[in-house]
């Protein structure tokens, strides 16, 4: 019983890890897409303003 404990707990903090590095990992690829997008947008814009 106590090693199907250490077990449970482990698996569950594996888990919890796993998780936590994956929402990093994915926020982050997110982040970078929406900043992708917004230099795309804010390029054009800054190029029009100055030369205008």
């Amino acid at each position: 019983m106590n090693l199907n404990w250490k077990t449970v707990l482990w698996w569950s903090v594996l888990g919890g890890f796993g998780l936590t590095v994956g929402a990093g990992i994915a926020r982050l690829l997110y982040m970078i897409l929406v900043a992708t997008l917004a230099i795309d947008q804010i390029l054009p814009w800054l190029a029009g303003t100055t030369s205008s």
